[in-house]
């Protein structure tokens, strides 16, 4: 492939609900687990789903051990329905069975992604709800602090509402994780940008790049600027080795932004 690494795991979500297109699905399941393609196992692919319940039941059915994640992000139907229109269609009573029947048929532990929004569905009391729901289930529960958007009314709990809900989840032995930190709005600006000119084949052309710092060790411009400078880099070098044009830029653009994220992952991991 272009960036010259195997493709070890799969999740397929997006905007677009992935039962809603079931039969071209499992096609491409069928595909990327055959030998002489992909070779992906059925425990490395993740379906994502908003709780199509025919389909859930349908895929377990098959018997292909695939990890399922499904949104629930509310404890009763009139609540559900309200931020989540799939409800109507399908009610929670039903996702709930359809996810039990999953776990027994394949034998996968269930992920419920769970969307904590202050004042909403973030109460002890919705926690409680959570775990009676979820009792006696394979599942792990994904906890997933909402950020504060002006535009919107929905805001983020604070940390004493996050830990007091995961509490009560693990006081009845409900597994869950804390999402935490992914784009929240840092204090200083982190991101870092790069622009100049490159004269290619004789004639002037732009170069900009912008990397999120995504906060977390020593802010997050340390692990940005590396981004670009790195990404800068792959690209003059490419240029260099390739006196004859850029040839395939999805092919070059591709292969440098796997070597960019490479190194700061690696980074990430050995240093704070």
């Amino acid at each position: 492939n272009d960036v010259k690494e195997r493709i070890s795991n799969v999740v397929m979500m997006g905007s677009g609900e992935p039962l809603d297109n079931f039969d071209n699905l499992i096609k491409f399941l069928d595909i990327v687990h055959q030998e002489d393609s992909l070779n992906i196992g059925y425990r490395h692919i993740t379906i994502s789903t908003c709780g199509v319940v025919p389909k859930i039941n349908e895929l377990a059915k098959l018997g292909y051990p695939i990890n399922l994640a499904i949104s629930l992000h509310e404890t009763t139907h009139e609540k559900r329905k309200s931020i989540m229109p799939v409800e109507n269609a399908y009610p929670i009573d039903s996702v709930i069975k359809a996810a039990k029947d999953y776990a027994n048929t394949t034998k996968r532990r269930v992920t419920f992604e769970y969307a904590l929004i202050k004042g909403v569905n973030d109460s002890t009391e919705d926690a409680n709800r959570l775990s009676k729901l979820l009792k006696g289930m394979l599942c792990h529960v994904n906890l997933i602090p909402v950020n504060t958007v002006e535009e919107r009314t929905y805001k983020r709990p604070d940390k004493a509402a996050i830990n007091a809900f995961l509490s009560v989840l693990k006081s009845n032995h409900i597994e869950a994780t804390v999402i935490t930190d992914c784009g929240m709005k840092r204090p200083t600006n982190e991101d870092y940008c790069h622009a100049e000119t490159l004269i290619i084949q004789g004639e002037e052309t732009g170069f900009f790049a912008v990397a999120d710092g995504m906060g977390g060790h020593n802010k997050g411009e340390v692990a940005s600027k590396m981004a670009i400078d790195k990404l800068r880099t792959y690209v003059f070098r490419h240029l260099e080795d390739n006196a004859e044009g850029v040839g395939d830029l999805k092919i070059m653009l591709s292969r440098a932004f796997y070597e960019t994220n490479k190194l700061v992952y690696e980074k990430a991991n050995k240093e704070e």
